[in-house]
């Protein structure tokens, strides 16, 4: 880094006796700190400059060394009469002073008697004149005396160099120069002093991008001490320093130097408060006054340093937030030594947690992205416990008063990691903990259940995100657990499945529910593949029973599940029936709905539920369908359609599904077989009567006769049976064909009035359709 200086070039106008930055530099003094604080050379030390003609301007650069940079760089050289009196002892000071004085009254008498006067009046002006010239000796010794007096203060100054640090500067070295010149140097030189402390003021403070480090306010304390400055006297030059800035921000064009030097104005501020504490710098700082500033102004200001401070003190021991009670403790101590408000404070500790705890995330998270054997999900669970440790250790010293505000449980949140880029890593690194600590232990303990709650706070998962994870750990678990205890059997032969599967349950951490819908899952998944070939045979129902019974499945579930899986081969069968249209159903339909029940098993009321949710599909088309129709014949029409669908299609359908059909047919064999033993019993009898009739006549040919008779009846009762089939059969046929002509011509008959009403569209349909 360099300064750039402009030097005159001959030729070029310039003001006499100006300084150049070259000559401003030489003299130690930086171009931005010029100012009447500083510790002017007298001007005989600095002759004054000839006028010079120039055009244009050179430029060069001179690079700035360490000693450059210090409050006090260069030593100030003193001029030869200030030289001179300087090296005069003060035990020779006044007496040459005063023999000065006498000698040159003397002189002046002598020259005042040898006037041309009045011989009596000589005397007189002799007396006068000596008077006036010791007189005049004596003030040019009173400004002697001063002008060495003044020769303390650069003696001062030019000791202050020769330091490593002005703070190594001690009460008796500025004693000791004013002893050597007989003043007391806070009496007599006091604006010399506090010229000095605004200099090492100014400097101290950092400009541009730099920070206050925080031992500033120490230093200029300690400083302000050594001098022997009072607060009283020091404040003056504080106030003299803003200034002298804020008057320098002014000068700037562009924004950026302004906008450093309102920053090191700030800075400026925030050290003063610090120098002479809250209550003395409001009553001896009047910056609202002097600078028009507002109390919000300053309360930024000193917000704004104090973080700064802070911040660079925690980056100082490299970002490391360790959970330590010493160095939290430390911590409180800084923070009131830099006066930092307790809400900065806790913002900043919140974030330094934070990112202590991205940083073990990070590691985490690349070892679980790693690919093959890299990927240790061990570590990945070290790394993750250290954070957990890390926060319960922050959470338990949040409720200590004596340590640093902002403790408690951390988290990523407001952080780089929470963002919706990342939410997939952070999910991961979780999963990958919790299946490796649900693995160690082979079920969910209270302690991992903790664990896991505290993680998910740390990681900033909600509920639902932990919950997602947490589940699918423990349906894993679960399911394998399930497995075990079905294969070997356990299950089985449990004298109460709902018990052991009651511990299972509690031992993988599942929910109740979520195994229940799991059971019926499974019980589902069963039955699709038994009723991929449309029938179930007694020893699959068997096993369907077996499972029900060990996954405890109820009978509604069971229901519920027939329906969704048999009860679809159903719905295929009844609506391929219903695409024939308003026709009567023929035996062969009848029965294949009959099989069909029978081969899945079907329970009636799953049957009929079936049957009622195909039937009302059914209905609606035809609704939609009158809706549709422009005129009411055409609609009426329609509706008539539906009436007789519902006769002639429905209601034989829904009797054979619910068992009235077979109960009809059943009981009508029933009867037929009571009325063919009772027949066979009467012919019985009568055989019976005949045969004695016979043995009373004893004749042989009467016998034969009734024998020839009842084979006779029995043959034309015989034939007269397969004849009646055959005629009802024929009656069948023409009643169908009737009720298809009746469907086709629109007309009601007396089955279309006694059709089934239990399926209707009454809860379906909107009233305006009604």
């Amino acid at each position: 880094m360099a300064i750039r200086l402009q030097q005159p070039i001959p030729g070029m106008r310039t003001r006499p006796g100006a300084r150049s930055s070259l000559a401003r530099y030489a003299a130690g003094v930086q171009h931005r700190r010029l100012s009447a604080s500083r510790i002017v050379v007298p001007r005989a030390a600095a002759p004054e400059a000839p006028e010079v003609e120039a055009d244009v301007v050179e430029t060069f650069e001179v690079p700035i060394t360490e000693e450059s940079t210090k409050p006090f760089p260069y030593p100030l050289p003193l001029d030869p009469n200030t030289k001179t009196l300087a090296s005069i002892p003060l035990a020779l000071f006044y007496p040459g002073v005063l023999a000065l004085a006498a000698a040159a009254g003397m002189m002046g008498n002598t020259v005042g008697r040898g006037l041309p006067v009045s011989p009596d009046v000589r005397p007189i002006v002799g007396a006068v004149i000596g008077a006036a010239v010791a007189a005049g000796v004596v003030y040019a010794g009173v400004q002697a005396k001063q002008k060495r007096d003044g020769a303390a203060v650069i003696d001062l100054y030019n000791y202050i160099v020769e330091l490593d640090d002005p703070t190594e500067l001690q009460p008796d070295d500025v004693t000791a120069i004013g002893s050597r010149y007989g003043i007391n140097m806070h009496k007599d030189q006091l604006e010399g002093l506090q010229k000095v402390y605004g200099q090492y003021l100014e400097t101290i403070i950092p400009v541009a991008d730099a920070q206050l480090t925080g031992d500033e306010a120490n230093k200029v304390r300690v400083f302000k001490d050594v001098l022997g400055l009072s607060d009283e006297d020091a404040a003056p030059v504080h106030i003299e320093v803003g200034r002298r800035l804020s008057r320098i921000g002014f000068e700037y064009k562009d924004r950026q130097s302004q906008f450093e030097q309102r920053k090191a104005f700030q800075r400026l501020v925030y050290l003063s408060y610090i120098v002479f504490g809250e209550q003395k710098a409001a009553f001896l700082l009047p910056w609202r006054r002097v600078f028009n500033l507002t109390d919000a102004q300053l309360f930024v200001a000193r917000r704004d340093n104090a973080r700064a401070i802070f911040q660079g003190h925690l980056a100082a021991r490299g970002g490391e937030f360790p959970a330590e009670r010493q160095f939290l403790r430390e911590l409180r101590d800084y923070q009131l030594a830099i006066k930092l408000f307790d809400e900065s404070a806790e913002e900043i500790v919140r974030e330094a947690s934070r990112k202590q705890v991205e940083a073990s995330l990070e590691r985490a998270v690349e070892i679980a992205r790693s690919p093959g054997k890299a990927r240790d999900p061990a570590a990945v669970v070290e790394t993750l416990s250290h954070v957990l440790d890390y926060a319960r250790k922050m959470a338990k010293f949040a409720n200590d008063d004596d340590l640093i505000p902002g403790l408690g449980m951390p988290s990523i949140h407001n952080g780089p990691w929470d963002v919706e880029a990342r939410r997939r890593d952070v999910k991961e690194v979780f999963k990958v903990f919790a299946e490796e600590v649900v693995g160690r232990e082979g079920r969910f303990n209270p302690q991992i259940e903790a664990d896991l709650k505290e993680l998910a706070v740390v990681l900033c998962l909600g509920a639902k995100e932990a919950g997602e994870v947490r589940s699918g750990i423990a349906g894993g678990l679960y399911k394998r657990l399930l497995r075990e205890e079905v294969t070997s059997r356990r299950l089985d032969a449990a004298a109460s499945p709902a018990q052991l599967l009651g511990e299972l349950v509690e031992k993988s951490g599942y929910s109740p529910q979520a195994a229940a819908e799991l059971h019926k899952q499974l019980y589902r998944t069963k039955l699709q593949q038994l009723v991929a070939k449309k029938k179930l045979s007694s020893e699959e129902q068997q096993e369907l029973s077996r499972i029900r019974r060990i996954l405890c499945i109820t009978p509604e579930v069971a229901s519920q599940v027939m329906r969704a899986t048999a009860g679809r081969v159903l719905e295929e069968v009844v609506a391929d029936i219903y695409l024939m249209g308003a026709k009567p159903v023929g035996e062969y339909e009848s029965e294949r709905v009959e099989a069909c029940i029978k081969d899945l098993s079907l329970d009636r009321g799953v049957a009929m539920d079936v049957i009622k949710d195909v039937t009302k599909q059914r209905f609606k088309a035809y609704v939609q369908q009158a809706q549709k129709e422009r005129d009411r014949r055409s609609a009426a029409q329609v509706l008539k359609k539906l009436v007789q669908f519902n006769a002639l299609v429905v209601t034989p359908i829904v009797e054979k599904a619910k068992g009235t059909e077979a109960a009809k047919k059943e009981l009508a064999e029933i009867m037929a077989e009571a009325a063919k033993k009772a027949k066979e019993q009467e012919e019985a009898e009568k055989a019976a009567a005949a045969k004695e009739a016979a043995a009373a006549s004893s004749t042989e040919a009467p016998a034969a006769d009734a024998a020839a008779a009842a084979a006779d009846s029995s043959k034309e009762a015989a034939e007269e049976q397969p004849k009646e089939l055959q005629v009802k059969k024929d009656e069948d046929a023409v009643e169908s064909v009737k009720k298809m002509i009746a469907a086709q011509r629109g007309e009601f008959g007396e089955e279309e009035r006694k059709g089934q009403k239990e399926i209707t569209l009454t809860d379906e349909l909107e009233a305006g359709v009604k």
